[in-house]
């Protein structure tokens, strides 16, 4: 993944289930290598964000990477879209859900610093430098969206994307 400063943006009305249906088809041959399961829940009525769609689909591809590497066999990973409130005004969002370790309050802090890798990540010998996430964060603040994370002890986590939704 690029860093978004040396690259333009190219804000545009932008199917997310069109790219989260391609993605979902690409990863799913790793995921079953890994011996996962991969699952959508993508919104048939999702309008349209208002996003560059390379930049989501490298979020998207990140996060999706990220969730197949950190989930032991048998593990569950779902992508889902969904229109959601927050402070009076509608987002588009997308999710990536695992059922991996979760993710510690320690490394919580850290998860969007570049070249920051989590404790699971270096005692799993996983690959990875620490910037996927932060670019991933980088990209989001210049489409005027956000990224959150929700990770209780133990049961896997869940990072959602939030983007503004076209207007007409």
């Amino acid at each position: 993944m690029r860093a978004p400063a040396t690259a333009s943006v190219h804000v545009m009305p932008t199917n997310i289930n069109h790219i989260a249906a391609d993605l979902i088809a690409e990863q799913r041959t790793a995921a079953v290598g890994h011996g996962l399961t991969l699952d959508d829940m993508l919104d048939p009525q999702l309008p349209l964000a208002l996003a560059d769609p390379n930049w989501i689909a490298q979020i998207m591809t990140n996060l999706m990477l990220n969730a197949i590497h950190y989930t032991p066999a048998g593990g569950l990973v779902t992508l889902s879209s969904a229109v959601l409130q927050d402070r009076g005004q509608d987002w588009i969002t997308f999710s990536v859900h695992d059922t991996g370790p979760g993710i510690s309050p320690v490394d919580m802090q850290h998860l969007f610093k570049r070249f920051y890798r989590g404790e699971a990540g270096r005692a799993a010998g996983l690959p990875g430098t620490g910037l996927g996430l932060a670019i991933c964060k980088e990209i989001i603040d210049k489409l005027g969206g956000r990224i959150t994370v929700d990770s209780p002890p133990g049961a896997g986590a869940t990072f959602t994307v939030w983007i503004q939704p076209a207007r007409d």
